[in-house]
């Protein structure tokens, strides 16, 4: 069983130009190559940081980036001004239409984007002093977790994936004890247990779709990974249901279906496995669809650049790879990889 995977020597040549021509002398990192800004985006900073580290390529040292980011810290967050600007009253409409309760003027984007930075520059052993631990304080409840719209577990699971991070990474730094981080550690972890569907595996509540349960799925797993928990209830179900589920829209489709398949596949190694394997070689030949043969790159849609980060438009959305997309399918192919035991390629893994 398999398929022809000898486009990744490709990728692979040519990532380290790639990313090359994207990187402004500042340090930060174009959307896509033909961007240029005097005040370039945030976001493109965290997914050059974590194709870097996937691929075993030198990382920036803090003192090159602090320049960069410092004027971008607000309160102990990092956060881009100029996305905020253009989003926040769509992020607003968002907020109505979900029921989110932090997402009224651009909260959500604020803490998600600090997520981002704070996460990829953890991956490298680097770090942002300024940081701050007390925005979250009050979200760390019961009432607060049940506040959020589980219809929408795609997005409800995002925030209290962020949660998740920002406690192991407080505890990591010193800004809370022991008995703290212990103490809301359960709280998310009976959260989580008392939301999740024995039948499907899934997190959520009645009335979300396929798509909001399996992306959420994704979100989820990622909270229970930064708190060191990688087993969880209903593994078979989460199984049945993934593969199941036609999840390729676009790269987070692509790359959260297999996340969330390798993670359950650890659990119970010989559950369908042959079916999983043959998921996952159908799935890289899905992913070739999406790379741009000799630039080391992948566009996040099918011959299109994504247009949108956080609400904001940042590219044209013409047939050339961008950085979003090049950091998701490159990381779906590294989990692929590492499931399939393939050594030929040296691809790191990374939790979010």
């Amino acid at each position: 069983m398999g398929t022809d995977i000898d486009w990744i020597d490709d990728l692979l040549t040519n990532l380290p130009a790639f990313l090359n021509r994207l990187r402004y002398p500042s340090g930060l990192y174009r959307f896509v190559e033909a961007e240029e800004r005097k005040d370039p985006y945030l976001s493109p900073l965290s997914y050059g940081l974590k194709i870097s580290y996937a691929a075993g390529l030198p990382a920036p040292t803090q003192a090159s980036l602090l320049g960069a980011l410092a004027p971008l810290a607000t309160e102990g967050m990092l956060f881009d001004r100029t996305i905020y600007r253009k989003s926040w009253f769509k992020n607003w409409v968002n907020s109505v239409r979900q029921g989110s309760l932090r997402n009224n003027f651009g909260t959500q984007y604020k803490v998600a984007e600090t997520r981002q930075v704070l996460s990829s520059l953890d991956l490298h052993g680097l770090s942002f002093p300024g940081w701050k631990f007390t925005p979250y304080l009050p979200d760390y409840s019961l009432e607060r977790f049940r506040r959020y719209n589980w219809t929408y577990p795609w997005s409800a699971g995002s925030w209290l994936s962020h949660l998740a991070f920002f406690l192991r990474l407080a505890r990591k730094d010193r800004l809370i004890d022991e008995a703290f981080y212990q103490q809301k550690r359960a709280l998310l972890l009976d959260f989580f247990s008392s939301i999740q569907s024995p039948e499907t595996g899934f997190w959520g509540s009645a009335g979300a779709t396929n798509q909001q349960l399996l992306n959420g799925a994704m979100k989820v797993w990622t909270a229970l990974e930064n708190l060191e928990v990688y087993e969880i209830e209903h593994p078979r179900q989460q199984i049945d249901s993934a593969l199941g589920i036609t999840n390729d829209a676009h790269a987070c489709d692509h790359f959260n279906v297999i996340y969330v398949l390798t993670r359950c596949a650890r659990l119970e190694p010989n559950y369908r496995r042959d079916e999983i394997t043959a998921f996952i070689y159908r799935r890289l030949e899905l992913y070739r669809d999406y790379y741009h043969p000799g630039t080391g790159g992948f566009s996040f849609f099918k011959n299109k650049s994504n247009t949108h980060l956080y609400g904001c438009r940042v590219s044209a959305g013409e047939n050339v790879p961008d950085i979003h997309g090049t950091v998701l399918f490159l990381w779906g192919v590294a989990v692929m990889l590492n499931y399939l035991e393939n050594s030929r390629y040296q691809l790191k893994e990374f939790i979010p």
